[in-house]
């Protein structure tokens, strides 16, 4: 749970939405009704029940709580597997916007740390552990920098995905969602969910970012971000049904203008 982001996907139409969470966000609601509220920050709300199904169930409620929609379906991937989806994938290149010279923490232990040094500017195909370095990065960088790379590495991975590829690569594929992924989402599901994304038009798709203008407060005991629900529930609610209204405001971008 390091990097928690809602994708909200609509058939037919080529639209989608990508909401960055902040990892820290405190008092967030809990339960199906929403009456509870978190003592710990939202990342730490995976492991309170052990991890697993229960872990993730608890993670799901909270988010639908906390951004006033229903959420199908998760998908949790670790360090290694993530670096190992984007090379079965072929790589995702991706624009520079930002100079970035870093290393961040290894996906195995023994591995040396990955590392990246990359230029505005610079148009890069990222594999593996660079790509990783890459979303990772935050030592000259906000979280909420941070948050909009990630969101922008996902969307270029949406746009560039090529089925044929990907049946080409089934097999590694299909080894590393096996050891380093975990999800709900149904088998029979998965066919039609990859043809979704693939599906999805940058120039129409949003991008939001959680950020200050979303905190009501700060928690005076550790300083965590305590959040605006009714305006964060206002803007998923607009990014669904009134997207150019949300544009026009310069609370939305498309992946297409931010990234």
């Amino acid at each position: 749970t390091d990097t928690i982001i809602l994708a909200a996907l609509q058939h037919g139409t080529g639209r989608a939405a990508a909401f960055g969470i902040p990892r820290n966000l405190a008092q967030v609601p809990l339960g199906p009704k929403g009456k509870r509220l978190s003592k710990v920050p939202l990342n730490h709300l995976y492991g309170l029940n052990g991890g697993g199904e229960r872990g993730a169930a608890t993670l799901k409620q909270a988010v639908s709580n906390l951004l006033g929609i229903r959420v199908d379906y998760y998908a949790l991937v670790n360090l290694l597997g993530f670096a190992d989806l984007v090379d079965a994938l072929g790589g995702v290149e991706i624009e520079v916007k930002e100079r970035l010279v870093d290393e961040v923490t290894r996906p195995a232990w023994g591995e040396p740390k990955p590392r990246i040094d990359v230029r505005p500017g610079e148009v890069r195909r990222f594999y593996g552990r660079e790509a990783l370095a890459y979303v990772r990065s935050r030592k000259a960088s906000s979280d909420y920098t941070r948050m909009a790379r990630q969101r922008c590495f996902l969307s270029a991975m949406a746009d560039q995905l090529d089925p044929v590829r990907v049946l080409q690569n089934f097999g590694s594929l299909t080894k590393t969602i096996e050891t380093n992924v975990h999800t709900d989402i149904p088998l029979n599901r998965l066919p039609s969910l990859v043809r979704l994304v693939s599906a999805i038009d940058p120039t129409k798709t949003l991008t939001v970012t959680f950020g200050l203008d979303y905190v009501f407060a700060r928690r005076p005991a550790d300083r965590h971000p305590v959040p605006n629900l009714s305006r964060m529930r206002t803007t998923v609610r607009n990014a669904i049904l009134a997207p150019e209204l949300l544009k026009q405001t310069g609370k939305a971008k498309t992946a297409k203008q931010t990234c």
